[in-house]
């Protein structure tokens, strides 16, 4: 299915649409969208590029090339360079933003308000091209159930992590719900303790690599052990014994974080907490 079907609907002109990709290397999109400026972000440009269309439909980018509805606006009017400082908003995390060009006056529409937060599209290759006009079709990846209700708590900190198995299963199984803890735990690191809350016994691991502590914990939710020789032992004597596991982060780490680096610090903490002879490491 194309976006272009459901725009049809609302008898728009793909020439006069445009559709938007918000995912900046250099400033944290999503902060801003969760503050409620996504709309003063997207109104200062450096270029015209908002000249000769009626509408903009917003996404933000998430991993790869997917992108999730987060609404539509109708342009207003084009302010120049002189008018950008009356603008200001003094609460806007980057202020720096109010040097550009141009402040475009625009409008939030009721254009697919239904699908909000749940519709997810495939952006396609060449995501630096973050603003098209929407003749260019995107394929529906997937929309979301309107019953969508997370069950796992925000992802608030890295000191804060403090998960069940069946919440980590619910977070891996659903990454598009979830982003937030997906792209929390991509982007570090980090030493990590498997405790069974029924025997007491403790297993500390490392997360290193290019997807970082996601990776890591996506293949435990997959495998229930982590292919951990002291977990396999243990669930072999006791099958049911994950569903007792919670999962915390000890300590992050860089990206950059070699393995061998990592884990010298990991055996660090197996000894502090004597997880070898009293746990379930047998490394």
């Amino acid at each position: 299915m194309k976006l272009s079907t459901i725009l049809k609907e609302y008898n728009l002109d793909l020439n006069k649409v445009k559709i938007v990709r918000h995912k900046d290397k250099n400033y944290d999109v999503n902060k801003i969208y969760q503050l409620g400026f996504i709309e003063q972000y997207q109104s200062l440009q450096s270029k015209p590029i908002f000249d000769n269309c009626e509408y903009i439909l917003s996404f933000l980018g998430l991993e790869g090339t997917k992108a999730k509805y987060i609404g539509a606006w109708k342009i207003c009017k084009k302010c120049g360079k002189k008018e950008v400082k009356q603008k200001i908003n003094p609460n806007y995390p980057y202020q720096e933003h109010y040097n550009n060009c141009y402040y475009y006056e625009m409008k939030r529409v009721d254009i697919m308000t239904e699908l909000i937060g749940r519709l997810i599209i495939d952006w396609g290759a060449g995501t630096i091209n973050w603003h098209q006009y929407a003749y260019n079709d995107k394929e529906i990846i997937a929309i979301l159930p309107q019953n969508n209700i997370r069950t796992v708590k925000d992802f608030r900190d890295y000191d804060n992590v403090i998960l069940s198995f069946s919440d980590l299963c619910t977070i891996m199984a659903e990454p598009m719900i979830y982003e937030d803890w997906q792209r929390a735990l991509s982007c570090v690191n980090g030493i990590y303790l498997i405790v069974d809350k029924v025997s007491g016994q403790q297993y500390i691991g490392s997360a290193y690599g290019e997807n970082g502590i996601w990776g890591r914990w996506k293949n435990y939710a997959e495998t229930k052990h982590g292919d951990n020789d002291g977990i396999k032992a243990e669930l072999k004597k006791h099958p049911n014994a994950y569903k007792n596991f919670q999962i915390s982060i000890l300590r992050i780490l860089p990206k950059t974080i070699t393995p061998d680096e990592a884990i010298k610090v990991e055996n660090l903490y197996k000894q502090k907490l004597c997880s070898r002879e009293l746990g379930m490491n047998k490394n």
